[in-house]
């Protein structure tokens, strides 16, 4: 090659030809909608990069009608498929490739060997190694179970608006991200704040919202993910219960953050203003592996069933007492802040005192 205008050159020895196995095919394919390839590409978004903890969160589930994904903070569970019995129960590594444009339009077969499961995508062969020794919750058991819930139906141009405005709302660089959703009378409000800004409210004006009021907290990360994967149904159970999203065939549900995280209401409702400072507290994370995983093996049933978005008929003692302590919590955050703002205040002024007292001192007019 030619290098300031001389020619150059360099020698390097050749390495040996590697000697490759081909590895064994199935004895059997089973053709199977594109929507399984998608499947697996969602999975492998969702799933851990890295074995953590006691169950393998780095891999994904393959069930008899469904596949799951799971980083213990957050749960993809994917159906509407009919998979072929040999490969119900295996878990395999979720691996980010089944979103290439060169397997787009290809058809999708699945077959088994001793070792992996083999994913055919077109002229593309997949070997996914079974992992026999891993274990996977029962991720049914920290769907919440609940006779009413607060929903919220988002309709698509506000999804669309909110998923491009969330990375710029306040608090995006806080380790959290945390925003907060509200659903009160048919409304459904987002709020955000950080150190530096008071609270920042995103009305979505084409949405609603039924059920008891819910004032929740959560990363604004999973909010989106939500979003991307076009879900417009997200359910709450309660402010200590992760949210639900779904849809026919998918459900998507993360962990929430503490309620103390939640930013009440502001002064002004107008959206991107800007009010007094406030004092931010530090949201914790919980993770869906401490809530309530206790089975290692998934079950068949059907994930959605476990939610009734149905209203209540008549007046529901928890929802007023619910409401209730959400109107206290409003209460004593914005007392905080006005203790804060005097505190500060107290301060200002005791420091131009000692700089009166310096400049007298001084004696500048003598």
């Amino acid at each position: 090659w030619t290098e300031g205008g001389l020619p150059r050159e360099q020698t390097f020895d050749l390495l040996p030809e590697p000697k490759h196995t081909p590895r064994a095919l199935p004895d059997e394919w089973t053709p199977v909608p594109d929507s399984v390839r998608d499947a697996f590409h969602e999975a492998g978004r969702i799933a851990s990069r890295e074995s953590t903890g006691r169950y393998a969160f780095h891999r994904i589930q393959i069930l008899r009608n469904r596949i799951v994904a799971s980083d213990s903070r957050q749960v993809l569970i994917q159906g509407g498929f009919d998979l072929p019995v040999p490969v119900t129960g295996l878990i395999v590594p979720a691996i980010p490739v089944f979103g290439a444009k060169e397997f787009r339009s290809q058809p999708v077969q699945l077959g088994v060997t001793a070792t992996h499961l083999v994913i055919r995508i077109g002229s593309w062969t997949v070997w996914l190694l079974r992992d026999e020794a891993g274990r996977f919750p029962n991720v049914d058991e920290v769907i919440p179970k609940c006779l009413t819930a607060s929903v919220a139906t988002l309709s698509d141009a506000d999804a669309a608006l909110l998923h491009k405005v969330l990375p710029t709302l306040p608090g995006h660089d806080d380790e959290s991200a945390p925003v907060t959703l509200e659903l009160t009378r048919g409304r459904v409000t987002v709020r955000a704040q950080s150190a530096d800004t008071g609270p920042e409210e995103f009305p979505l004006a084409g949405s609603t919202a039924s059920g008891p009021p819910i004032r929740y907290a959560l990363d604004r990360q999973y909010l989106k993910r939500a979003l991307t994967l076009s879900f417009r149904t997200v359910r709450f159970a309660s402010v200590r219960t992760p949210f639900v999203a779904s849809d026919d065939h998918r459900t998507f549900l993360a962990a929430g953050l503490q309620p103390e995280a939640a930013t009440p209401s502001s002064v002004t409702r107008s959206p991107r203003s800007t009010g007094h400072q406030s004092a931010i507290a530090s949201p914790s994370r919980p993770s869906l592996e401490n809530l309530s995983m206790k089975s290692l093996n998934g079950s068949g049933s059907s994930p959605t069933t476990r939610i009734e978005p149905d209203e209540p008929e008549e007046l529901d003692l928890h929802s007023e007492a619910e409401a209730l302590r959400l109107a206290l919590v409003d209460v004593v955050q914005k007392a905080g802040r006005l203790v804060a703002a005097l505190k500060h205040r107290r301060k200002e002024q005791k420091a131009l005192s000692q700089v009166w007292s310096s400049l007298k001192s001084l004696k500048l007019g003598s």
